[in-house]
C-alpha cells in the first residue's frame, strides 16, 4: 500500500504518495529529527489541527465532523487544509452555481459513481462557497433526486481520490483538486454539445 504524506509549514505546502518501501526511511529521518515534546509551541503540540485554522463551516459537533469517527483511524483522520483553487477553476465554480441540481446533473450527465460523486461534490461546493465535502450530504441529495446511493461509497471515494479529484481533509471531509474542477468544465462542456432533451 502506498503512503500518503502531507507537509506543512511557513513556506511550503506538499503532497506525496511515496512507495511502500519508503517507510523505513521515513520513520528513520522523523527520528533523527523530532523536536522533542518539551520545545514545541503551544499550536505545535495538537497534532490533529495542523497549519493555520480552517475556514468555517456550518456549525457542527466537533470541527465540523457531522458523523463520529470510528474504528482504529486512517489516513483520512488527519486533518489538512483545503485546496488553494486557481483562477482556471472559476468558471465552471461560477456555472454550477447558477444551476439548479435537476438541470446540473442533467447537463454533466455522470456515469459513474466516482463522476456523481465529483458532480454532486462540486455542485454543494459552489452553492455553499464552501469547499468541505461530506458523504452523509452527496447521499443526502442522491436521496432527493430518488437514485439509489452507491452500494460501497468507500471504494467510490477512493477511486474519485486516486483520480486526483477528491483529497481527504479529515475522517470524511473532502474538497474537490483543480483537476476535479477541471474534469468538471470538460463533464460540463460535453454536456453543451447534447442535444436538447438528452
Amino acid at each position: 500500500m502506498n503512503i500518503r504524506l502531507h507537509l506543512q509549514s511557513p513556506g511550503l505546502n506538499m503532497d506525496a504518495v511515496l512507495r511502500p518501501d519508503a517507510l523505513p526511511s521515513l520513520i528513520e529521518l522523523i527520528q533523527r529529527h523530532k523536536v522533542p515534546a518539551a520545545e514545541l509551541a503551544e499550536h505545535e503540540k495538537n497534532p490533529r489541527r495542523p497549519g493555520p485554522p480552517r475556514p468555517p463551516g456550518p456549525p457542527n459537533r466537533r470541527r465540523g465532523i457531522t458523523e463520529p469517527s470510528r474504528g482504529r483511524g486512517s489516513l483520512d483522520d488527519v486533518l489538512a487544509p483545503p485546496p488553494e483553487w486557481e483562477a482556471s477553476t472559476l468558471p465552471a465554480r461560477d456555472k454550477v452555481a447558477t444551476m439548479n441540481l435537476e438541470e446540473f446533473l442533467g447537463q454533466v450527465a455522470p456515469k459513474t459513481f466516482p463522476e456523481k460523486i465529483l458532480a454532486l461534490g462540486a455542485w454543494l461546493a459552489a452553492r455553499r462557497d464552501q469547499p468541505v465535502i461530506r458523504p452523509g450530504d452527496l447521499k443526502r441529495l442522491l436521496v432527493r433526486l430518488r437514485q439509489e446511493p452507491p452500494a460501497n461509497p468507500g471504494r467510490d471515494f477512493r477511486q474519485a481520490k486516486e483520480l486526483g479529484w477528491l483529497m481527504p481533509l479529515g475522517h470524511r471531509e473532502f474538497a474537490l483538486t483543480n483537476a476535479g474542477w477541471h474534469q468538471l468544465a470538460a463533464m460540463l462542456a460535453a454536456g453543451d454539445g447534447l442535444p436538447k432533451g438528452s
